[in-house]
């Protein structure tokens, strides 16, 4: 009697539709399915390729985008996020990792696994930085591996298909800066220093402008002039030459202890001042991080020359004949604000 042989290799997953599934996995699984590396897919030669994983990186060229230092900057700091959700010590979690494996599998009878034949290849066309960063963490913590995450598949569509779900789900879903997301992360290092001064400052709810760049007629001050602050604040002298907003990703990722105790003090002055003075909570926020760079020099914003800086800002302002670059505003307003 022939014994009972599997069809091939599974993945745990319930059906969309014909040709979609969600389900979940763990980097282990994904790898033993065939997934590797996406940096390694696409940085190494075919010739260093075992001849059975030829296909996989066929497929990833064919369908997927280049990797570029920025990626790889951007799969560092997703790696060390989830290595935080997995301690536990950020709240947070990771969107599905999307799969595309271009042969139809084969529902079991339980609606619970797909089956797809052994020589199937499949690649991840939308996550693939995510998944980058779960190889990595794996290199430092092996047991990351077994842990869990989310996956949706498209399987048994064509590779024109495929490039179409890629190209829709980066152009539809681009990731929201933290410029304008940064109030809706709760322990973010910057948000949690914004609401430490509002509370020191006795600035209530309703006073504070949440979701704009300056402070209207109700508020006192901005979330948009706060983060610009902080990142002055942090940066030092280097935020002279460049938007606040370089440095928001960084500064407001859970976990980073960029930001140290006196910034809080000195936002929570600046507060005070901008409720006796309307002029200082409806200054752009460009004037609030030159003073977040005076005053990590240890000068309070109660003792910088506010209407100078109003003055410089003025000065500054883009001409017709050209546009005068924030590299150049910046030091002027740095100045103003420190010798009036």
């Amino acid at each position: 009697m022939n014994p009972t042989r599997a069809k091939g290799k599974s993945l745990t997953a319930i059906p969309v539709d014909e040709n979609k599934a969600v389900g979940s996995v763990t980097l282990n699984e994904l790898e033993y399915f065939g997934v590797k590396s996406p940096l390694f897919m696409a940085k190494t030669g075919e010739k260093k390729f075992e001849e059975r994983d030829i296909p996989f990186k066929h497929l990833r060229q064919i369908v997927q985008r280049l990797w570029d230092k920025q990626r790889v900057t951007r799969a560092g700091l997703y790696k060390t996020y989830i290595g935080r959700l997995m301690d536990g010590t950020v709240m947070g979690d990771t969107p599905p990792v999307t799969l595309f494996i271009p042969d139809l599998g084969e529902v079991d009878e339980n609606a619970r696994e797909i089956e797809f034949s052994y020589t199937s290849p499949a690649i991840a066309i939308d996550g693939e930085t995510q998944l980058q960063a779960r190889f990595d963490l794996r290199s430092e913590r092996p047991e990351t591996g077994d842990v869990p995450f989310a996956i949706t598949i498209h399987h048994g569509i064509s590779e024109d298909h495929a490039m179409k779900v890629l190209h829709d789900f980066n152009h539809y879903a681009k990731p929201i800066s933290e410029a304008k997301l940064g109030v809706k992360n709760i322990d973010g290092p910057m948000s949690v220093a914004i609401g430490e001064a509002l509370k020191n400052a006795g600035v209530a709810e309703g006073e504070f402008n949440s979701a704009g760049q300056v402070a209207n007629k109700k508020t006192v001050a901005a979330f948009g002039q706060s983060m610009a602050f902080i990142a002055g604040y942090a940066a030092g002298h280097d935020a002279l030459k460049k938007s606040a907003t370089t440095w928001y990703d960084v500064l407001n990722t859970a976990g980073t202890n960029a930001i140290n105790g006196h910034c809080v003090p000195m936002l929570s002055s600046l507060y005070t001042l901008a409720s006796a003075q309307k002029a200082v909570g409806g200054a752009q926020p460009l004037i609030w991080q030159a003073a977040g760079v005076l005053a990590a020099e240890g000068v309070n914003p109660a003792s910088m020359h506010w209407d100078a800086a109003f003055q410089a800002y003025a000065d500054t302002a883009p001409k017709k004949a050209g546009k005068q670059s924030v590299s150049l505003r910046l030091p002027a307003l740095y100045a103003a604000l420190k010798q009036g």
